[in-house]
């Protein structure tokens, strides 16, 4: 049994990505991308659906297709028949272009489906889509249950229990150990007055590594991995001005746009422990602030960075935060527009940034955050912890899976050892060799050089707006 779901999995997970792949290729000389060749095909299909039925049978979320549609309508394959109705009731007619370009890709999957098939007789692949099918809703019943059950204990004992609080991680598979690492420590000190939500953004995991970390899921803890890929494909090509991170650093600044239906969620880094309650940090009133988050300790301890926030930035040094532990009051993020002055900041000018999404964020959410105490997000440096150590986070280049001297090291081996990465985690350390650790430790003392060079330069936040 155990290998029919491993195998389920993988080939899933392999028809899902070669699809993907099919459909940007495809897609790729009319500068369009996956979603808009499904609502092409759906809407070639059957004219005049609504946005909310073109949803509907595409599967897709509403905010996906509502994307899809504004592009497609903006580039001329589509227009809405509004008659005095709600946009999003409205029928969408395909233009000329559209029926045209809808008319091929009809085409095209048909084509596709018969040369996916081959090797099989027509018997077998009749039997093939109707065992699918069956299994599809079967697994549809059991996700069905499974909501009823959850919306039974929401309305019942657990909705007196405050609800659910939505938590957000980022990772690759290069990091995702260390994710694991960070989700046991939570679950174990989480009040249990609470159920939990967490979200982990990616664009594309090992299935093996992401079926390690779902066996941390159990009633109150649900864990979803959503790929981001695709929604992020148009903004991707905005982000051409960026230092040397890649784009998986911002996926905090663009929660509050792919998730509506949240007005307000915490958002941690993969190279943290939670050794406190979580639900206390999200039960921080942020009022009218954007953000609540703690002290940048190393900004505000090291001579070079403060220059840097102040000169290069424009922030006081002093109220300059850390965004691995974020409280995010979205509403807000949503209300004061921070996503669309983040891309038109990065499209327009050609930063050059020691901490490109922390950098973007204090800047655009300043006199907005709310300053915590930094037992909720302490960071390896030597100055007191205001109160409870509630988050260990090993930022910069010291982390306790490649130094034996990593301040507070000890706390994240006693959640590494309960994680399903531990092996991993100890053959990383075992292999991590003198000439990382010195090229790490020289880097350490570049970003300091380099921080006093981008204050000399002219393409500063301080100079240019």
């Amino acid at each position: 049994m155990k290998e029919r779901f491993e195998t389920f999995t993988v080939l899933i997970n392999r028809v899902s990505r070669n699809m993907r792949k099919i459909k940007m290729h495809e897609m790729e000389e009319y500068g369009l991308r996956s979603a808009h060749m499904t609502c092409l095909y759906y809407l070639y299909d059957s004219d005049r659906m609504t946005a909310t039925e073109l949803a509907e049978r595409c599967e897709e979320d509403k905010a996906t297709v509502s994307r899809a549609i504004e592009h497609l309508e903006i580039n001329g394959f589509l227009t809405h028949k509004s008659r005095g109705a709600k946009r999003y009731k409205s029928p969408l007619i395909l233009t000329k272009k559209g029926r045209k370009l809808g008319k091929m890709i009809s085409e095209k999957v048909n084509l596709i489906v018969r040369q996916a098939s081959e090797g099989l007789t027509e018997e077998e692949t009749d039997a093939f889509y109707r065992a699918f099918s069956i299994i599809s809703d079967n697994l549809q019943k059991i996700a069905d249950n499974s909501s009823i059950r959850g919306n039974d204990m929401l309305t019942g004992e657990t909705q007196q229990k405050n609800g659910i609080i939505p938590i957000f991680f980022s990772t690759d598979d290069n990091y995702i150990p260390f994710l694991d690492v960070a989700i046991t420590s939570l679950i174990e000190n989480a009040s249990k007055e609470y159920n939990y939500k967490l979200i982990v953004l990616n664009t594309g995991l090992d299935p093996e590594n992401v079926a390690k970390v779902m066996k941390n899921a159990r009633d109150g803890f649900d864990i979803e991995f959503v790929n981001i890929d695709e929604q992020l494909e148009d903004i991707k090509a905005k982000l051409k001005n960026v230092y040397h991170f890649s784009i998986v650093t911002y996926y905090r600044l663009f929660i509050a746009s792919l998730f509506p239906e949240y007005d307000k969620a915490l958002y941690l880094d993969s190279d943290l422990v939670v050794t406190g309650d979580i639900s206390e940090l999200y039960n921080y009133d942020l009022g009218d602030n954007i953000l609540g988050a703690c002290p940048e300790e190393f900004v505000q301890n090291t001579p070079e960075f403060r220059i840097y926030a102040e000169k290069a930035l424009g922030v006081d040094p002093d109220t300059y935060v850390n965004a691995g532990v974020l409280v995010m009051n979205l509403a807000q993020f949503r209300k004061n527009k921070i996503e669309k002055k983040f891309i038109k900041l990065i499209t327009k000018y050609d930063f050059d940034l020691l901490d490109p999404d922390q950098a973007y964020l204090n800047y655009l959410c300043r006199d907005k955050i709310l300053v915590l105490p930094n037992g909720w997000n302490k960071e390896p440096f030597p100055i007191e912890c205001e109160g409870k150590k509630n988050i260990v986070h090993y930022a910069l280049y010291k982390k306790p899976w490649q130094y034996d001297d990593t301040p507070d090291g000890e706390h994240f081996w006693e959640y590494a050892k309960r994680s399903a990465f531990y092996d991993t985690i100890l053959k990383r350390k075992e292999s991590f060799s003198d000439a990382e650790r010195a090229e790490k430790e020289a880097a350490g003392s570049e970003i300091l050089e380099h921080a006093l060079k981008i204050v000399e330069s002219d393409e500063t936040f301080l100079k240019k707006l």
